[in-house]
């Protein structure tokens, strides 16, 4: 718990992102293979997650994508296709430049996609949140904070994790899947986490039944 200067007490979750994690088996059954290869803040970096992905045999392009607003006019698709044309477009010109690419802008298609590699490397923090909710091994780079260090910090896993750019023509995913107190401090914080949420929501509906009284 925190106190602000507010005097009102504040409780520090995990990222949403991670809301409703599911369960071990299921996160697991649908994994199957490949090395996954995201973006970053950083244009730069993100040129080095390409050409890695583009140099690594069995790598796939999946960066997170953000700028589509599919609901915006749910009832008028023609409208919805007109105002989201310049996001599509962008992403037409990736997969034409990256012929292994897979680019989605719904979370649920994205983590379908991530539960059917073995491997995710990412320099976004909500790259790295996603795989840890899906329990994908995972390999971060540096953003623009120190957010993916201590998210692996805060998880229990090896802050060998966190690589230099100038490493990722290297990455197996042998070498990176989870080991066995990785495994239990994931299960564990992920538990955890889901619980704490629980909590949170419960309070807020406790708070909006008493208004309403």
């Amino acid at each position: 718990m925190l106190e602000t200067e507010f005097g009102v007490a504040a409780t520090v979750l995990p990222d949403l992102s991670l809301y409703r994690a599911p369960t071990v088996v299921a996160a697991a059954s649908e994994r199957r293979a490949g090395v996954g290869f995201g973006d970053s803040v950083f244009r730069e970096v993100s040129a080095d997650l390409w050409e890695a992905c583009r140099n690594h045999p069995d790598g796939w392009l999946l960066p997170l994508r953000t700028s589509l607003k599919h609901h915006r006019f749910a009832d008028r698709p023609w409208l919805n296709r007109v105002y989201n044309l310049p996001s599509i477009t962008r992403e037409a010109a990736i997969r034409m430049r990256f012929s292994r690419t897979r680019v989605t802008a719904k979370s649920d298609a994205f983590e379908r996609i991530l539960r059917s590699l073995s491997l995710y490397v990412t320099g976004r923090f909500h790259g790295l949140c996603l795989a840890l909710r899906q329990r994908v091994p995972v390999v971060a780079v540096a953003s623009n904070s120190f957010k993916n260090e201590a998210l692996l910090e805060h998880v229990g896993l090896s802050p060998a994790r966190l690589v230099p750019p100038e490493r990722l023509a290297d990455i197996k995913p042998e070498q990176w899947a989870f080991d066995p107190r990785e495994t239990y401090n994931l299960d564990a914080f992920l538990e955890e986490a889901n619980h704490q949420f629980a909590t949170m929501f419960a309070e807020i509906r406790s708070i909006l039944d008493t208004r309403r009284a």
